[in-house]
Order: structure tokens, then sequence, then C-alpha cells
């Protein structure tokens, strides 16, 4: 099982990268795989408990898709990755990825600007694309990072 989780990380976060989107049918391989494994290691209370996590991880990731927070595919991956992992594993994976990326894009942020004042760039912009088209992140990558983050303390911490 880990095998195939850790391929799903990559394989979500590659498209994502690529398509800024994450296909449903990866969401539908992700969920059904997980309830299978659910089932087969502790029957049908295992099942039961594999669709309580989706469903409680549903209600957030999708309150934060209504506020614009995250993106529909985002939302989705979510409930998978709460199949695999748990209710709270999922949350701490979610704050986890907020920090992640509130770093990076504060980093690129501050890059951009030093760049534009030592190049000293005119702030134009060249092409007339919408504004949200500039500020879409692939999440995906960032939730994957923050799997291996949340993964590798609550390793550190157990041992």
């Amino acid at each position: 099982m880990t095998i195939f989780f850790g391929g799903y990380l990559f394989a979500t976060a590659i498209c994502d990268i690529k398509r800024k989107r994450i296909p449903n049918a990866l969401i539908l391989a992700g969920t059904v795989v997980g309830l299978m494994c659910k089932w087969h290691r502790a029957g049908p209370p295992g099942l039961f408990e594999g669709i309580i996590r989706f469903l409680m991880i549903f209600l957030i990731s999708f309150m934060l898709y209504g506020i614009k927070a995250i993106g529909a595919g985002d939302a989705k991956f979510l409930c998978v990755i709460s199949i695999f992992v748990g209710f709270l594993s999922t949350l701490k994976i979610l704050l986890t990825a907020f920090l992640t990326v509130t770093i990076m894009y504060s980093v690129y942020l501050i890059g951009s600007a030093l760049s534009q004042r030592i190049f000293k760039k005119s702030n134009k912009i060249k092409n007339k694309r919408k504004s949200s088209q500039y500020h879409r992140i692939p999440f995906a990558p960032v939730i994957g990072i923050s799997y291996a983050i949340v993964n590798l303390f609550e390793r550190l911490t157990i041992g």
C-alpha cells in the first residue's frame, strides 16, 4: 500500500504541475484503492472508517474550496489522502501545506520585487491575462511534500 500511495502522490503532483488540475479519474482510482485497502485490512468496519474519514475531510476541504483557499481537485485529493492516513494526519498535512506554500510564495514575491528593483523592470503587464492565472499555484505537490514532512515528524516522535 505504501508503494501505491507514494506513486499516487507523485502522479497527482505531476498532473497538477502540468495541467493545473487533478483529473477525477485519478481521484476515483485513489478512493477505490483506499477503500479496498481498508476493507482488506479490517473488513466492513474498516470500510466504514474510511468512508467516515473521507466525509469529515470533505466537509473541511470544501469549505476551504468555497472561500477559494484551495481548488476543487485539491479538496478531493485531501479526501482521498484521509482514507489512507486518517483524519488528524490529514489536518496536519493541510496545515503544513498552507505553511509551506506561504513560505514559498513569500520567497517568490521577495525575489520578484528584488529582481525588479535590481534590473529596473517596469511593472507593466505584457500579457492581458486574468490576474487569477498569475496566482494559480499547483497545490498537490505541496500536499505531497507536506505528507513527507508530517510522516517524518510522526515517525521521529513515536520512535
